[in-house]
């Protein structure tokens, strides 16, 4: 899960002419067992996700620097305790 940095613009004009529908989540509630379950399954490919790996005593430097320093370039980073 996340959420942008900044809001991102609507264009209701789009959304009217379009006939786009708008839909919106409360940090997926209600969905962690289904996403589990999706995880669990031979086909989910989550190594795509992750764009990095740290060791907890690193988390600073190689995680949440690494995150805010490099936006283009990270997702995910895994954090491992040892």
């Amino acid at each position: 899960m996340g959420s942008s940095e900044k809001p991102g613009p609507l264009d209701f004009t789009d959304l009217v002419f379009r006939e786009k529908a708008v839909t919106r989540s409360v940090s997926g509630y209600g969905y962690f067992d289904k996403w589990i379950a999706m995880m669990a399954e031979p086909r989910f490919q989550g190594e795509d996700l992750i764009t990095g790996r740290s060791r907890l005593d690193d988390l600073v430097e190689k995680g949440l620097k690494a995150l805010s320093n490099e936006k283009g370039k990270h997702v995910r980073i895994l954090v491992s305790p040892r």
